[in-house]
């Protein structure tokens, strides 16, 4: 069981890192949400940021996986989903308890899951694929 975690959080670093990058790449095409920061100092930022989130989502699709009744690619979504709605709620806490410091940003929460959507997606599709075995 401990090879289908690493192999879950191994491939959630890679697939939140993608996922990161693709999210700004898009966002920069699109022009659909201003961001504070220069373009490399974003992508630096939502590599790493989608890396981490992507080794909670990894490893957590990788424990709960077989209890889950739909396949590796919607159970990987609705992980993804969870963990962000979770991280989602303790952000919406810490504002409520100190507003001036932390708040709420409404384009960050669709942009949020929107990315947490798309790393399900992507973790999903490269848990089946990785998977196979070819002999």
């Amino acid at each position: 069981m401990e090879e289908g975690i690493g192999r879950g959080i191994i491939t959630g670093i890679i697939a939140g890192a993608v996922c990161g990058v693709g999210m700004i790449a898009l966002n920069h095409i699109t022009g659909a949400f201003n961001f504070e920061s220069s373009l490399r100092h974003n992508l630096a930022a939502f590599a790493i940021g989608g890396a981490l989130f992507g080794i909670l989502s990894g490893g957590i699709v990788s424990l709960v996986s077989g209890y889950l009744p739909f396949g590796k690619v919607a159970n990987a979504v609705i992980v993804s989903v969870v963990v962000w709605t979770l991280l989602r709620t303790v952000g919406a806490g810490l504002a409520g308890l100190d507003p001036f410091r932390f708040h709420s940003d409404i384009s960050q929460t669709y942009q949020g899951l929107g990315f947490s959507i798309l790393l399900g997606v992507v973790l999903g599709f490269a848990l089946k694929s990785g998977g196979r075995k070819t002999a």
